[in-house]
């Protein structure tokens, strides 16, 4: 599990990295995290077959995409799903689909870290909703912060984390990865966390909206979640 952690914390710093030399903010050379560790699963992990992406990515793409993915929606599934995989989820597949099913929501489908549509006009200004859930308040903003300095693979893999200091690292995915997934399996957002709702043996889609705001569209985003399940299922089975 260390080795997937790494991996998946060392994917994302690439993916970050090369998106910043993309943008032409550095130069082909800084842009360099090295090499991506291999994960090398021990024990049981051994034995778990390798997840089908293309059987996962098919049921979404038909059932929830009107048929159709953009690299920008892969992407997000790809960071996201990383972050899932390592995070400690348990039960991890249904916690991991609420998860995508959020942000499915939260982005309008984009898959992508996004602004608060007039954020520069509300009274929380600047420390305004970014991300893939989106992260309000100068508190939370630096609540976040302290907790990402706290993680070493974010140092270890340059991961950026002072959304306090620079708000707009809320909208790097790496980043925006960890603080979703993080806050929602531990109650950042409204003080109810993942496991209130989703736990061995029993699982309430509907509720679990209130990790993040009420119970708006609870019942829309459960349906979501219910398709996300069936994805991460065909791709274990596929």
């Amino acid at each position: 599990m260390a080795d997937a952690y790494q991996a998946a914390m060392a994917k994302a710093a690439q993916d970050y990295a090369d998106a910043v030399a993309e943008a032409g903010e550095l130069d082909e050379a800084s842009a360099d995290v090295g090499p991506l560790p291999e994960a090398k699963p021990s024990g049981p992990e051994q034995d778990r077959p390798e997840f089908n992406a293309a059987a996962f990515f098919d049921v979404i793409r038909a059932g929830l995409f009107g048929g159709s993915l953009s690299q920008g929606q892969v992407d997000g599934h790809n960071i996201i799903g990383n972050v899932c995989s390592v995070a400690g989820l348990d039960p991890v597949l249904e916690q991991s689909a609420y998860i995508l099913a959020t942000v499915y929501h939260e982005t309008a489908r984009t898959m992508q870290p996004i602004e608060e549509y007039g954020g520069w006009n509300t009274r929380y200004a600047p420390w305004f909703g970014r991300g893939y859930v989106q992260l309000t308040w100068e508190e939370n903003y630096q609540r976040q912060q302290n907790k990402l300095h706290a993680i070493e693979q974010v140092h270890i893999y340059k991961i950026p984390y002072q959304v306090h200091d620079d708000w707009n690292l809320a909208l790097v995915p790496s980043t925006s990865a960890l603080i979703t997934v993080g806050g929602m399996r531990d109650g950042d957002f409204t003080g109810k966390r993942l496991s209130d709702y989703i736990k061995p043996g029993s699982v309430d889609y509907v509720n679990a909206r209130r990790i993040v705001n009420g119970t708006d569209r609870a019942e829309q985003i459960a349906g979501y979640a219910r398709e996300y399940e069936r994805a991460l299922i065909a791709g274990m089975d596929g």
